[in-house]
């Protein structure tokens, strides 16, 4: 190790602490040691990583529709953060493709708010009553 490199103690991480301020002085190791009469301010700003996962807020939620229900109307909404900052915040909702098929024709999720709604009858539904 070279004494005038700066090494990590630990792991860094943005969420906790964006940045560092540190102060260095300086001197000779002459006889008698002289030091520098104004310091140098080192500003270390931390990048963000996407080391976050998007969490919930529950784990289950639960909504009751009457059978009814027209197209368009509002059901629920689901929510979640994501600690990392700027755009690996950023979260979009979307309907997982492992979901019920039925569920998935029948319901839809607005992929920035997480408003969940339901949706017009599939194509092939209509086809068959037009039919």
């Amino acid at each position: 190790m070279n004494p005038r490199d700066l090494y990590l103690a630990t792991e860094l991480d943005h969420e906790n602490v964006s940045r560092y301020r540190l102060i260095v002085s300086v001197k000779d190791m002459g006889v008698p040691s002289r030091r520098a009469e104004v310091s140098a301010t080192v500003i270390i700003a931390i990048d963000d990583e996407n080391d976050n996962l998007p969490r919930f807020n529950s784990e289950v939620y639960t909504a009751a529709v009457y059978e009814n229900i027209t197209s368009g109307t509002y059901v629920c909404s689901v929510h979640a953060d994501d600690k990392d900052s700027h755009l690996n915040q950023e979260i979009t909702y979307l309907m997982a493709t492992y979901s019920d098929t039925k569920a998935q024709e029948k319901f839809t999720v607005n992929s920035a708010t997480g408003a969940i709604f339901f949706r017009n009858k599939s194509l092939t539904e209509k086809n068959k009553r037009h039919v």
